[in-house]
């Protein structure tokens, strides 16, 4: 039982009530927007190559068309990172709370953990709108969640070079989003192309470099100079678009796992 829960007598019965009855309504939100989030995610498979089967474009895909596709859909999401944002940080005073040698004060404690639980209720509702938005917007622009993936981690893992970061809900015993399946689709994807006639050589030199490190992302090293200059002119925007709170839900997949769903 973490610390914090042990720190006051007066107010836990109500406090538990009130947790009880926020997480029963977050249930029951969660398994309708999840629903929704399956059936819209298949519904991107249907129309446009999934991850499995995405390769890209011998330029990388980094054309203008591409790249204000995936930008619309960036911009579409964006305002969510806020309030994500915002939920990120009370869990990390609540977790440095628990952390600590010295007790709240009454006071501190009831408006902390307040401020987590309506936190921890909102971001339930979100996860679910914030996928399903996704899919909706990758059906808009025309573009599958395979290439949507592609471009999301060669621009910002690659490119801008930012370490790939787990959700704040993230648990030690579910599937790892990046390492567990994003990272062994996108080198298949870099493997394909290379594989393909006519492949330029830092594609095949990228395979080879991948082979040799298992846990290297593609080109850790730099994008080739084509590539990268053909994303310069987009850099603030791109940039400004990032959200560090939502780089794990921006490439999840939803699958049912028993009475609730996996994020993988």
């Amino acid at each position: 039982m973490p610390r914090w829960l042990k720190f006051t007598g007066i107010g836990c019965l109500g406090l538990l009530a009130l947790i009880v009855l926020l997480s029963a309504s977050a249930y029951v939100m969660v398994r309708i927007s999840g629903d929704r989030s399956i059936a819209t995610g298949e519904a991107v498979d249907r129309e446009h190559p999934d991850a499995h089967a995405y390769t890209p474009a011998a330029d990388g895909g980094l054309t203008p068309d591409r790249l204000e596709r995936f930008l619309d859909v960036r911009e579409t999401l964006a305002p969510f990172c806020g309030r994500m944002t915002t939920a990120a940080i009370d869990f990390s005073r609540m977790d440095e709370l628990e952390k600590s040698d010295k007790e709240p004060g009454a006071g501190q404690f009831f408006s902390l953990t307040g401020r987590v639980v309506g936190s921890a209720f909102f971001v339930a509702r979100d996860i679910s709108r914030y996928i399903t938005l996704r899919n909706e917007s990758l059906l808009a622009v025309r573009m599958g969640l395979g290439e949507y993936t592609w471009l999301y981690s060669l621009i910002y893992h690659s490119w801008q070079e930012r370490r790939p970061t787990s959700f704040m809900f993230a648990r030690d015993d579910e599937p790892a989003v990046f390492t567990d399946r994003v990272l062994p689709q996108l080198r298949e994807m870099v493997a394909r192309r290379a594989a393909m006639e006519g492949a330029g050589s830092f594609w095949r030199d990228e395979a080879a470099a991948l082979r040799a490190d298992p846990r290297r992302r593609p080109f850790a090293d730099g994008l080739p100079p084509a590539m990268a200059a053909a994303l310069e002119p987009y850099r603030d925007r791109l940039t400004e678009l990032y959200c560090a709170e939502t780089d794990e839900l921006d490439v999840t997949r939803v699958e049912r796992e028993g009475l609730g769903y996996e994020h993988r």
